[in-house]
């Protein structure tokens, strides 16, 4: 997942704001603390990716605040412990 770090470094000085990512069908195993960098997304859509099983309560940035509209985690190997940990660093 460096490749997000690496779009932060291109991306220098200009805005870093995108309407949607999609991690689709991948052998992912964890979304690791601060993933998106200074990265911003309308919407996250994370699915089918089967080895899937951890996502750290601070993956989208502190307080989730690299997603404005949707976090969207269908057919993954996640726990619902884990899920409600990420879902409760959301605001409103």
């Amino acid at each position: 997942m460096k490749k997000f770090r690496e779009i932060d470094r291109a991306l220098d000085g200009k805005p870093k704001h995108f309407d949607f990512v999609r991690i689709y069908n991948t052998s992912v195993e964890e979304l690791p603390e601060n993933m998106f960098s200074n990265l911003t997304f309308d919407r996250i859509y994370v699915f089918r990716n089967k080895d899937l099983g951890s996502i750290h309560p601070n993956a989208f940035g502190q307080k989730n605040a690299n997603i404005s509209k949707d976090l969207n985690l269908e057919f993954n190997n996640l726990t619902s412990t884990n899920i409600f940990r990420v879902a409760s660093n959301f605001h409103r």
